[in-house]
């Protein structure tokens, strides 16, 4: 049962897009609806913390992501430029770029607490309306739903519920302080005519502005909850399970934080001139595009010359398969098991290593396209591998290429290609730090490194090098050893925090000695092309234009004679089938060696095709008739003998006599007979 209020629905889509944001949007609109935007974010860094850990190529890389976030889940771009990003002193996020559109109706702005519709006015002018950007909300977020228990709801009056409610919001406003009380947005609108406005502030004739703080939403919010007839109108509404919305609510809403009559508007009486040359800069913004990316790239993997020695060198696997496949489809299951990057579909690959490696520095996946050319690269987190691991012998690595699930009608993956940097020994080392201030913070020029006290007896040092390549430190005092209750080494790429506890004192100053392993970095590129979803080889060409149904003649009466070669022909049938994979043609192929072979995998049936006609002897008595055909988006059509409409989904049971489930989302249309 859902029960909307939708004021404080605007409230919820407004926290859950925005959470603890501050955001600024310039925007400058010519008279053919083309603009251009500055946006600039501010917000709290969703590992602040952990900041303290994290070392600073970590940080950095933390913040290129949440601004790739930013550019590739806002909607209505044509181009961005003049993109920054990194942390503040004060461990917040943030985010400077501009953004390039043609129509401000499909402008969606990530993180932006504002949507802006623009509509023609009169003599050709123009009206921008604002209001608050929409988010999903599955129930109100200040109210607790009446169950769906008949006798509680004819026991409950309205005065209960009204109670109830106000309890309800005191309860939870704690926490709506805490989110509101950072929330601010401050949009200023460059018009190409003079201009008049309702909510929007008037700097000039073509300059307005509108301010949206969050705490100026938590009063509004309180003077509804003081409001007895707006309360009572909500219970009433849902103890007759009827949506709540009497009228003037919304426009209440934004005249009581914008001092408007409804949603706040600016509008021109003439069409004007152009601020600027749009597609002038949307071109000039498109070359830009090389500078955008490398401002936003994960940085790359650098280690100090004691630690990595040379630079990376081109490598083969001896062999590379894959190892097994992750998928779901259906997206609750995507949310509830992938909550860190969206991913639903992960393809495991098993490379054997031409050395034996210590470790992983890095991994990429350049490219992942489905047999329909769909992109499944994932828009968040984009290029990196996970769950890179080495076997415990360091010959072999195991790595899972994570991504968009494909569509329901693809068969097999295209292709998929990237890079692993494999890294391993050349020996043992040790470096001499020198002496470093423990108490007060040192550092040396040797791995780079950084000390620093932390709690009572603790030490935190930081060194250049992965933590795979650490092997031991120690502290001493002139000829004399510092005993260390132990040292733990946390995760690290370039840089690597090491945390220690001395046994008997803590000294002011101390020599630091670390022992280590030289690295050298090889680089193993894979090439999978042309398999199934399971990672198998398949025929792509087949696959890639799958005829069309055609309905099952009806068998014809044979003499015995042409039943008895029945057989012998289908077996001639399928061998002649079966001859072009035996010859290697159309088997897939992975490439990690610099030449290509074959998987090393048996060939296996598609993993979505289309169920053969069945004979009509086969066929069960009970189906008769077909009663309706499902005609999918892929294309493929399936005969309904009998369905059952259960929701979200159709239960069919289809020509063969099986029961298949098709998802509604699936389903194009049902041509019943």
């Amino acid at each position: 049962m859902r029960r909307t209020v939708r004021a404080t629905l605007l409230l919820a889509s407004l926290l859950t897009l925005c959470g603890c944001v501050q955001s600024k949007l310039d925007i400058y609109l010519n008279p053919d609806g083309t603009g251009k935007v500055v946006y600039e974010v501010l917000r709290g860094a969703p590992e602040d913390e952990f900041a303290d850990w994290f070392s600073e190529r970590d940080k950095e890389n933390l913040a290129r992501q949440s601004a790739r976030d930013i550019l590739q889940e806002s909607k209505g771009v044509a181009a961005w430029r003049d993109v920054s990003t990194g942390f503040t002193k004060e461990k917040q996020f943030r985010f400077k770029g501009t953004a390039y559109f043609r129509s401000l109706n499909l402008l969606a702005l990530r993180l932006s607490q504002f949507t802006l519709t623009q509509t023609r006015g009169q003599v050709l002018g123009m009206r921008v309306t604002a209001a608050f950007a929409e988010g999903k909300q599955e129930r109100d977020p200040l109210f607790d739903d009446v169950g769906d228990d008949e006798e509680e709801k004819e026991n409950l009056r309205v005065e209960d519920l009204m109670k109830k409610y106000r309890a309800d919001y005191l309860q939870r406003r704690v926490f709506l302080a805490a989110t509101l009380n950072v929330l601010q947005s401050n949009l200023t609108l460059h018009l190409p005519a003079a201009g008049a406005a309702d909510g929007f502030k008037k700097q000039d004739e073509r300059t307005f502005t509108l301010a949206c703080s969050g705490t100026k939403i938590l009063d509004v919010l309180d003077q509804f909850m003081k409001d007895d007839v707006w309360l009572r109108k909500k219970a009433e509404g849902t103890l007759k399970e009827q949506n709540f919305d009497p009228a003037g609510e919304v426009p209440a809403f934004y005249a009581r934080i914008f001092g408007g009559k409804d949603k706040p508007y600016v509008e021109t009486a003439e069409r004007g001139k152009p601020l600027f040359d749009f597609e002038k800069e949307l071109a000039e913004a498109k070359a830009d595009a090389p500078k955008v990316k490398e401002a936003t790239d994960p940085l790359p993997v650098k280690l100090g010359a004691e630690v990595m020695q040379g630079d990376p060198t081109p490598e083969r696997f001896k062999s590379l398969r894959p190892g097994g496949v992750l998928l779901y489809w259906e997206e609750k299951a995507i949310a509830d098991t992938f909550k860190g990057n969206g991913s639903g579909y992960s393809l495991s690959m098993i490379g054997e290593l031409a050395r034996p490696a210590i470790g992983v520095l890095d991994g990429h996946l350049d490219t992942a396209v489905a047999d329909d050319g769909e992109s499944l690269i994932l828009l968040r987190n984009p290029d990196k591998l996970s769950e890179c691991k080495l076997s415990k012998d360091g010959h072999s690595v195991i790595f899972d290429l994570e991504m968009r699930t494909p569509h329901r009608g693809s068969r097999g993956l295209r292709e998929v290609s990237g890079y692993l940097l494999v890294a391993e020994t050349d020996g043992l080392r040790e470096a001499d730090l020198g002496v470093m201030d423990i108490r007060t913070g040192g550092s040396s020029k040797v791995l780079d490194a950084k000390v620093e006290e932390t709690d009572p007896g603790w030490v935190r040092i930081e060194l250049g090098m992965p933590h795979f390549a650490f092997k031991e430190i120690e502290f001493y005092d002139g000829a004399r050893t510092l005993e260390c209750e132990g040292s733990v080494a946390q995760y690290g790429i370039d840089r690597t925090p090491i945390r220690c506890k001395f046994k008997d004192f803590r000294p002011l100053r101390c020599g630091v000695k670390v022992k280590f392993y030289a690295l050298k970095i090889r680089r193993y590129e894979f090439k999978v092309t042309d398999v199934t979803l399971t990672g198998q080889p398949i025929d792509m060409k087949a696959a890639a234009a799958p005829p069309a149904e055609k309905p099952a003649p009806e068998p014809e009466a044979k003499p015995p004679a042409a039943e008895a070669a029945k057989p012998a022909a289908e077996a001639a049938k399928q061998s002649e089938a079966a001859e072009p994979v035996a010859k290697g043609e159309g088997a897939g192929k992975v490439e990690g060696n610099g030449g290509e072979e074959s998987a090393a995998v048996a060939p296996q049936p598609e993993v979505v095709k289309e169920a053969k006609p069945v004979p009509e002897a086969e066929k069960p008595k009970m189906l008769g008739d077909p009663k309706a055909v499902f005609v999918l988006r892929s294309g493929v059509r399936v005969k309904a003998y009998m369905y059952v409409d259960a929701g979200d989904r159709y239960s069919v049971k289809d020509e063969t006599g099986r029961i298949r489930i098709l998802l509604k989302t699936d389903v194009e249309e049902i041509r019943d007979k």
